[in-house]
C-alpha cells in the first residue's frame, strides 16, 4: 500500500536528451508511475516524447507552463491533451480569461481521448524573491500574490497550484483539502504550524547512519509532531562513488530494519549510479533490501 501510495505521489523530472530519458524511463519502470516532461526536452523531441512514455506505462506532467493570448492557450492545452499528457501547467498570471481558456482546451481533448487531463495554475515561481516581483511592478507580498493568483485560478476552472511551502497552510486554507498541490522547498525551515499540510517529509540526509536517522527522527518528530512513516530519507549520489556503494546497506538497511515505520528513502542524481559496470545497480540492490523477492 505504502509503495503504491509513492510510486503515485512522486513526479520525477526528466530534463535531458531524449536517448538519455528514454534510459532514465526504463530503469524507472515499476518504481514510479509519473514522469515530468518540461522545456528542454519538449522542445527538443515534440509530442513524440510524451506518447513514448505513455506507452510504457507512464502518466505524464507536461509542465510549459502556458502563458499566452487564451486563443493560444486553449489550442495549446487541447494539443497537450491529445498528445498524452495527464497533468498540464499553466501561469497563474495570464488572467481569468486565459485560465478559463485553458480548462476549455483540455475539455475540448477530452471528447476525443474520453477524459481531460488535470490543470495547475504556477502562483510565484519559486526562483522569485520579493525583489524580482518588484522588479516587474508586482508591489504585494510574495503570499499575498501567490493568493491571488490561486484564487484566480479556482474560479476558473483549474484543479490546483504549484506554490512553495511558505504559503501551503494558507493556499489549504483557501482552496480547501480537495485540490492537487506541487510543493517546492526544504523541511528545515518549515514553519511547525504548516506541517500539517504535507503527507511526507523528504529529508536531506547526506551521509546518513542508523544512528544519524533515529536522531533525525526524533529531532523532527518533536520540531514538527509527525509520524515516523511520513519521513523520507535522501541521499546524493553526485560526485560520491562512496555514497552509491553506502546507500542499499545503509538507508535501504535502515528502512527494512524498521518494518514499515519509515516513509522511505530517496536519491538525488540518481543517474550517476548508471556508471557502475552494471546499470543502477545500487538502487536494485536498495530496492532488493526494502522488497525482497519471494522464493
Amino acid at each position: 500500500m505504502l509503495e503504491t501510495d509513492a510510486r503515485d505521489r512522486i513526479i520525477v523530472a526528466i530534463d535531458c536528451d531524449r536517448d538519455r530519458a528514454i534510459e532514465l524511463a526504463d530503469a524507472l519502470s515499476g518504481h514510479a508511475s509519473w514522469l515530468k516532461v518540461g522545456m528542454t526536452l519538449f522542445y527538443a523531441e515534440g509530442p513524440s516524447i510524451v506518447r513514448e512514455f505513455n506507452e510504457r506505462g507512464f502518466k505524464v506532467f507536461l509542465d510549459l507552463k502556458f502563458h499566452d493570448i487564451p486563443h493560444q492557450v486553449r489550442g495549446a492545452a487541447r494539443s497537450a491533451a491529445l498528445a498524452g499528457a495527464d497533468l498540464l501547467s499553466v501561469h497563474g498570471l495570464g488572467s481569468g480569461a486565459m485560465l478559463a481558456a485553458c480548462r476549455e482546451g483540455a475539455e475540448a481533448a477530452a471528447e476525443v481521448r474520453g477524459n481531460r487531463p488535470n490543470l495547475v495554475a504556477i502562483t510565484v515561481l519559486t526562483s522569485m524573491s520579493q525583489d524580482s516581483l518588484t522588479e516587474i511592478g508586482v508591489e504585494s507580498p510574495v503570499a499575498e500574490e501567490a493568493a491571488r493568483l490561486a484564487s484566480l485560478a479556482q474560479a476558473n476552472g483549474i484543479d490546483g497550484i504549484v506554490c512553495s511551502p511558505m504559503e501551503a497552510q494558507g493556499m489549504r486554507e483557501l482552496l480547501g483539502p480537495d485540490k492537487l498541490f506541487h510543493l517546492n522547498g526544504s523541511i528545515h525551515w518549515l514553519d511547525p504550524r504548516a506541517a500539517q499540510y504535507f503527507d511526507r517529509f523528504v529529508v536531506q540526509s547526506y551521509n546518513g547512519s542508523a544512528s544519524s536517522f533515529e536522531r533525525w527522527t526524533n529531532d523532527i518528530q518533536n520540531r514538527l509532531n509527525i509520524k515516523p512513516e511520513q519521513l523520507v530519507f535522501t541521499e546524493s549520489f553526485q560526485n560520491k562513488p562512496g555514497a552509491r556503494s553506502r546507500f542499499p546497506g545503509t538507508y535501504a538497511g535502515y528502512v527494512a530494519s524498521k518494518q514499515g515505520n519509515v516513509g522511505g528513502i530517496g536519491v538525488f542524481h540518481i543517474n550517476e549510479d548508471a556508471f557502475e559496470d552494471e546499470a543502477y545497480v545500487n538502487i536494485r540492490k536498495a530496492i532488493s533490501i526494502m522488497n525482497p523477492p519471494v522464493k
